[in-house]
């Protein structure tokens, strides 16, 4: 993986009975990069920023999962969605975990959000 000199932070949200939490989980050596990507609709073309991450594995304890969000840069504390208005993060759309089989070169987790 080249690139790979970015601090992240996982904020994964839990749904529990006396409300939602969310835990932040510090992931170092990253690559983020973001591209814009046309869309075709019934309304004509439309452009749509995507940011891809990579890393080579998920710090102990830590769950990803779609729907979670993705912060460039370190966050300590997060309470609702909207403690993240002003920083660079995106919501994770699709996950791969490229670290199983044997013989896989350079294992890693690639993500996909907007």
């Amino acid at each position: 993986m080249l690139a790979c000199n970015k601090t992240l932070t996982l904020v994964h949200h839990v749904k529990g009975v006396d409300g939602d939490t969310y835990e932040c989980h510090t992931i170092r050596n990253c690559s983020w990069f973001s591209k814009l990507r046309t869309n075709l609709t019934d309304r004509g073309a439309t452009m749509e920023r995507y940011t891809y991450v990579r890393f080579p594995s998920l710090p102990s304890g830590a769950v990803l999962c779609k729907g979670d969000f993705l912060v460039n840069g370190v966050v300590s504390d997060v309470f609702r969605p909207s403690d993240l208005a002003g920083m660079e993060y995106m919501t994770v759309l699709d996950i791969s975990d490229n670290s199983r089989g044997g013989g896989v070169l350079l294992p890693h987790w690639s993500v996909i959000g907007q």
